[in-house]
């Protein structure tokens, strides 16, 4: 039966250029070294442990039941990477604009996770067999696929690495309230992701068994605006509490890019290749909040910081999960198309303010 490895090795770094105010894993922190009134230059820079979770891909089956007719999506590559984030933003002086001072930033980021995963489809009692099936159905359905019978299974080694680059305008306004600065700005996201699998069958005493390999580039771009607010107390002497949320609509377009190709089909079938691409668009809202610790050591500051942020919609993967022949629909997905759910991260870190 279906068994996940607890062996997966997770690695990520995230270069953060802080360009803007946004909502990834790099952000505009609320912090009282960039108040509206400076009329000096700020350069912030910081650093962090992060965890994002991403849509759960499901790339092989498990059929089981009468007739084997059964079919239990198998959950192959990880959905939760863990990495760290450094950065980087810099705010200019603050500028007269209408009666009011307003303080401009520019903020970008980088941000790279990776994680490397094995997941084992378990047929040996002979309860059940495994599957992968190819991107799309051809003119001989009953012989697309890697299928292990009886008394073997399949082995799914997968490769995730996702890329997130950031950048963006942010202007801060003061607000009546003490403390408390509007910000609204201009933002774009790219987030990238490849992603590689290799199914190998294994049937003790079959020539059968074969190799299958499947990759996909998946990109995704976020262009939109946001506003939110940022609140600075002093809770001690030269200690200050920052408090900063943000929302903002966005527009989505994703391009999807995936191949298969098989070195044996069942059946002693000839090999198989496909290629696919598929694109998609949709609105989207991002939403970030954080809370920071700052303290001053004369003019240089240094900081603590917790975070999250949200995306509504991210792109995910319906792979296809279903044949026509030998079996008969019995669930799964038919064909391989794009599909979207929410994601989220989280960050740890600190940082420090330099002004010049």
């Amino acid at each position: 039966m279906f068994k996940k490895s607890t062996q997966a090795g997770v690695s990520a770094a995230i270069l953060t250029f802080t360009i803007s105010t946004q909502l990834s894993a790099a952000e505009l922190n609320g912090s009282s070294e960039i108040e509206v009134g400076n009329s000096t230059y700020v350069v912030e820079l910081e650093a962090g442990a992060s965890r994002i979770h991403l849509p759960q891909y499901r790339f092989g089956v498990d059929l089981q039941g009468p007739a084997f007719l059964d079919v239990e999506e198998l959950e192959t590559g990880e959905d939760d990477l863990g990495g760290y984030q450094i950065g980087a933003g810099i705010y200019l002086p603050s500028m007269d604009i209408g009666g009011g001072e307003v303080t401009f930033g520019i903020v970008g980021s980088y941000s790279d996770y990776d994680d490397q995963r094995t997941t084992i489809c378990d047929s040996a009692t002979g309860a059940n067999f495994c599957n992968l099936m190819p991107l799309f159905e051809s003119s001989s359905a009953a012989f697309d696929l890697i299928k292990n019978t009886f008394a073997g299974g399949i082995v799914f080694d997968t490769d995730r690495d996702v890329d997130l680059f950031e950048i963006a305008l942010v202007a801060k306004t003061p607000i009546e309230i003490d403390g408390m600065n509007f910000i609204h700005g201009f933002d774009y996201q790219r987030l990238s992701e490849d992603f590689d699998m290799t199914a190998t069958a294994f049937e003790p005493g079959s020539a059968n068994a074969g190799q299958a390999q499947y990759n996909h580039d998946l990109d995704t771009d976020y262009i939109g605006l946001f506003i939110g607010i940022d609140v600075a107390k002093t809770v001690a002497d030269d200690v200050v509490l920052n408090l900063d949320g943000k929302i903002g609509v966005y527009h989505r377009n994703t391009d999807y890019n995936g191949r298969f190709f098989s070195d044996q089909r069942d059946f002693f079938a000839p090999p198989i290749s496909q290629t696919l691409g598929l694109s998609d668009n949709d609105v989207t809202a991002i939403a970030e909040g954080e809370i920071e610790l700052v303290k001053m050591f004369g003019n240089l500051e240094v900081s603590a910081f917790v975070k999250g942020q949200w995306i509504s919609d991210v792109p995910t993967i319906n792979y296809n999960t279903t044949e026509t022949l030998p079996i008969p629909a019995g669930g799964g997905q038919v064909g391989t198309t794009l599909g979207s759910e929410s994601a989220f991260s989280y960050t740890i870190g600190g940082g420090i303010v330099i002004p010049f």
